[in-house]
């Protein structure tokens, strides 16, 4: 049976969300596209795979134990050796990001260091043949990603070497960082997405519908993000973003909920 439709009265006393809720979705909103600029600063996310894509090709190798972007020439791409994964705070939920390499033969650790552990060696366990963990030298934390899926946040977890979302194959031909656990998405460097509110199941989705209230369409966005998400979303200045339709925007705004 069909719900009542709310009165008046009702309708004007329902809690309206928090400005920072309001904020998002304008972000969304605003967020019809955004440029290809790489910064510096750029964060880590899975993309499908692509060995012609410098944000995805990598050096795992070196005394230093940096996990540097390879030189490359072709099509004008911008991150090359002197380009780093740095940990940032290197704790369990810190987003690392791309930073300038520290001089050769830094102390160490640093938080460009980083274990590539294989087999027994892994922690929390032992990895799977073929798989290995992006471990920070600084703490008890690996590389992973939020889910297995296209534009996913990659950040630290507490190694699981059971954990498929934190295992990795590297080919060190072409220089990509598989997902072990979806080999056809690629550790990549902070590439623009390619999702709008136009695409399958993103259109389906309450926040994409324009017919609705806008505290409607933010309680929705917001539900669907995940943890991690909403953390890097909350840090500043780095570039919000989620996987869920819309592209990264530069903000100093901390935006974040309540929600889990």
């Amino acid at each position: 049976m069909a719900s009542a439709a709310a009165t008046p009265a009702a309708a004007a006393a329902a809690p309206r969300p928090p400005p920072f809720v309001l904020l998002l979705l304008v972000l969304v909103i605003i967020a019809a596209g955004s440029g290809n600029a790489y910064p510096i600063s750029a964060q880590f996310q899975l993309l499908p795979c692509n060995q012609h894509n410098g944000r995805q090709l990598f050096n795992l190798t070196g005394a230093d134990k940096w996990i540097a972007f390879r030189t490359v020439a072709e099509g004008g791409f911008d991150p090359d050796g002197n380009n780093c994964i740095d940990c940032m705070s290197c704790r369990v939920g810190a987003i690392p990001h791309l930073w300038y390499c520290p001089s050769a033969g830094a102390a160490q650790p640093n938080p460009a260091a980083w274990a590539p552990l294989a087999g027994g060696k892994c922690a929390g366990g032992t990895c799977p043949d073929g798989a290995l963990q992006l471990k920070t030298t600084e703490s008890e934390a690996c590389f992973g990603a939020g889910a297995l899926i296209y534009g996913a946040t990659a950040f630290l977890k507490k190694c699981n070497a059971t954990d498929p979302s934190q295992l990795w194959r590297y080919d060190a031909a072409s220089g990509l960082i598989a997902s072990h656990g979806n080999s056809s998405l690629c550790l990549d460097g902070g590439t623009a997405l390619n999702i709008s509110c136009a695409d399958q199941p993103y259109s389906s989705h309450d926040y994409c519908n324009t017919a609705l209230k806008p505290w409607d369409r933010a309680k929705d966005l917001v539900s669907r993000m995940l943890p991690s998400e909403k953390a890097q979303n909350m840090a500043s200045p780095q570039k919000p973003k989620t996987n869920i339709s819309f592209p990264p925007r530069s903000t100093f705004s901390a935006l974040n909920t309540d929600s889990d």
